[in-house]
């Protein structure tokens, strides 16, 4: 990608009259997947509202900036997707004079504070260092696949995407974060930021080649 326009001003409308008017077709979803682009008062009711209804809940929070719109308590929320920069805000911790990378404890230290807020599962996206993914079932640290890198346009909607995929097939957690990297290295082989590459057959095929 080189450029793109997006007119942020449409998420404004998204108040929680409007949700609660979709329900009914939210409620219908299997997931619901949100991002921080959305007002903090209107994150708040859909991560309230799913967390009542049972419905899990995956939240992106875009930026450290706008992770700061998630609500304090995290609980409704099945799974939030910080970078490291977005993990160390949700944290608390903020990101100024720390290193680029962080380390294995920092990552571990981030995701159980980031849990104790009330997230039911965090899968910190590590760039070059992978995932690392906490919840009820454990920490786990996935290395990154190896790949020829295009473009890294898209690299963590696909990760999202592919968690997301594994979840709705039954898979755990653990696994579904493998099908999250597996989709991620697909994406960064394309110089598209959506690739027509990802689909059902070629993430399997791209599981099975990594042997993660």
């Amino acid at each position: 990608m080189f450029i793109a326009f997006a007119d942020m001003e449409i998420y404004e409308r998204i108040t929680p009259g409007t949700l609660e008017e979709k329900w009914p077709h939210i409620a219908a979803s299997k997931l619901v997947v949100a991002d921080a682009n959305l007002p903090a008062d209107s994150l708040a009711w859909l991560a309230r509202r799913c967390g009542d209804a049972g419905l899990p809940l995956f939240v992106d929070p875009i930026s450290p900036e706008k992770a700061k719109k998630l609500p304090d308590r995290l609980d409704g929320i099945a799974a939030v997707f910080p970078n490291l920069a977005e993990a160390r805000q949700l944290a608390g911790r903020g990101d100024e004079g720390q290193p680029a990378d962080g380390g294995a404890d920092e990552w571990a230290e981030l995701a159980r504070l980031i849990l104790a807020r009330g997230a039911g599962h965090v899968l910190i996206t590590l760039g070059k260092h992978g995932a690392y993914c906490a919840g009820p079932e454990g920490e786990l640290h996935l290395p990154a696949l190896p790949v020829k890198v295009v473009d890294v346009t898209g690299a963590g909607d696909a990760f999202l995407a592919g968690v997301a995929y594994g979840v709705l097939r039954g898979e755990p957690f653990a696994d579904a974060c493998r099908s999250g990297l597996a989709a991620a290295r697909i994406a960064l082989e394309t110089a598209s930021s959506s690739s027509e590459q990802l689909n059902e057959e070629r993430l399997a095929e791209a599981v099975r080649e990594a042997k993660i």
